[in-house]
């Protein structure tokens, strides 16, 4: 099985996804002003692996991970992956950067609940069907049908991997 835990609540509102149900939400407490964001200098150039040779003078300019990573404040999400089925794009304890203010669409990374399970699946429209694929081919597809209870919670944007954890 697997599946998220959720880090953040929100309501997206004026769509087909206000509906949420059956989940317990585990909410953040306040942030403190001392935890505003922190800006970080981001260089001008890319990295090749391997090389060395950096220096102040290639700062291009400042920004938060905030700025880079989340377009929609009010509706972006984190939530913690397990598992190995979206694999070798998202691997165990990933940090997912969900936004729901983004209507999902086809081969988009996506977070939905089942039946009131949570899963990250690719999504998969075809003619007539939507399938919720696995990148991790030893996983099979699931075809979405209307006996199932599904919600879709929103749309992966981005990721955070600790390299050394």
């Amino acid at each position: 099985m697997h599946s998220f835990k959720l880090l953040d609540k929100g309501a997206r509102t004026g769509s087909s996804w206000t509906r949420i149900s059956s989940f317990d939400w585990l909410l953040p407490e306040e942030v403190s002003e001392e935890k505003k964001a922190v800006f970080r200098p981001l260089f001008g150039q890319t990295v090749a692996c391997g090389l060395f040779g950096i220096s102040d003078d290639y700062i291009q300019q400042y920004q938060t991970l905030d700025e880079r990573f989340i377009q929609n404040r009010s509706s972006t999400y984190f939530f913690v992956a397990r598992g190995d089925s979206m694999s070798p794009l998202i691997l165990e304890k990933d940090i997912l950067i969900v936004d729901r203010s983004i209507e999902p669409s086809h081969n988009r990374v996506v977070v939905v609940s089942i039946d009131g399970e949570m899963y990250c699946k690719r999504l998969i429209k075809e003619s007539d069907k939507m399938v919720l694929r696995s990148d991790n081919s030893t996983y099979s597809d699931i075809l979405m049908s209307g006996e199932m209870d599904i919600i879709f919670f929103g749309v992966v944007t981005g990721l955070c991997r600790y390299l050394y954890n």
